[in-house]
């Protein structure tokens, strides 16, 4: 059986779509037999080819393991080995583990599931699958992403360990019970020094730009709080909790209200980040950082707070030390 969780970037798309992507050695035709006929369960249940998706659904694709682009026991086996490599060293970092939770620390540049130019096992999921498998061999449960980090952005990503724990911990996640606090450096002096963003972003895309977020009063509500923790001449270190969660949701929103995020190559202000960059003597990144996490445990029903250390360059930005990040 092939499991897909469904994050942010996937929310909105049609089932028939996140269905071949999953199958793409799959004919068409069977790709559409699969879910007309039951084969395909969204949420566990049957449903239709143009059923619109949710963050969080949970698609179980019941095929024998040959339907897979590889094997099971391949790439099992490939899982195995890479506990075992200087790049699980470098990238998987536990911030906290018991029977039904992993929550790791991302770092920027990892991307957190394989998607486009990520087919192999270079993403934080399957470094996860990796760590239980050999912690844990005689076990054969799935971990899944309960929330999605963009590759820039580092800090906190928590993963269930078992599917039932995806169904009560990604009720939360739609109820918007958990709170998501952020560190970011933004150019110039942000003011007020405390705020409330309200500003509806949609997605768009460009033959040269790619796929963006804009702010559009046709698109989805997204809001961001927002505290200034301290002005270093012309750069500003804020606090950000996410009251919704939409892709590039505080990267658009500060850009939007002038004050792109240090480093953000896709929003950002390109000039200022180098010359900023050049200054320090920098290694060039997007300055911005999952902090913390606090969540219901949804056994024990008790409160859970996961915090994330911060990377150290952005000490170096703040104390103006000139270090190489």
């Amino acid at each position: 059986m092939i499991t897909v969780s469904i994050g942010r970037d996937e929310s909105d798309s049609r089932l028939d779509r996140v269905v071949r992507r999953s199958l793409p050695l799959t004919p068409l035709s069977v790709v559409y037999k699969l879910i007309r006929t039951g084969v395909v369960r969204l949420n566990g249940s049957k449903a239709h080819a143009s059923s619109r998706l949710r963050e969080h659904d949970l698609i179980e694709i019941m095929v024998d393991k040959e339907e897979s682009p590889e094997t099971a026991g391949d790439r099992r086996e490939a899982l195995c080995r890479l506990f075992h490599t200087g790049f699980f060293r470098k990238n998987f970092h536990l911030l906290f583990e018991d029977d039904y939770l992993l929550a790791c620390l991302k770092p920027a540049g990892l991307v957190v599931h394989a998607g486009t130019g990520h087919g192999g096992n270079d993403s934080l999921i399957a470094l996860a699958e990796s760590y239980l498998l050999n912690s844990a061999p005689g076990e054969d449960d799935t971990p899944y992403l309960m929330h999605r980090l963009d590759k820039d952005t580092s800090g906190v990503v928590v993963i269930a360990k078992q599917r039932r724990t995806v169904r009560l911990l990604g009720e939360q996640l739609r109820r918007r019970n958990l709170t998501k606090w952020y560190c970011a450096f933004c150019h110039g002096a942000v003011q007020p020094k405390r705020g409330r963003i309200l500003l509806p972003v949609e997605r768009t895309s460009g033959r040269r730009s790619g796929m963006k977020m804009i702010v559009s009063g046709t698109g989805k509500e997204a809001e961001s709080f927002y505290t200034v923790r301290r002005v270093y001449d012309d750069v500003t270190e804020v606090r950000i909790q996410l009251l919704t969660g939409r892709t590039h949701q505080i990267r658009v929103h500060f850009a939007s209200i002038g004050f792109p995020l240090v480093g953000d190559a896709r929003y950002g202000d390109r000039e200022k980040d180098r010359v900023l960059f050049k200054r320090f003597r920098l290694k060039p990144r997007l300055f911005l950082h999952a902090s913390t996490l606090s969540l219901h445990h949804p056994f024990h029903h008790t409160p859970l707070t996961i915090r994330a250390p911060e990377p150290t360059v952005f000490r170096a930005l703040r104390c103006g030390e000139h270090s190489g990040g």
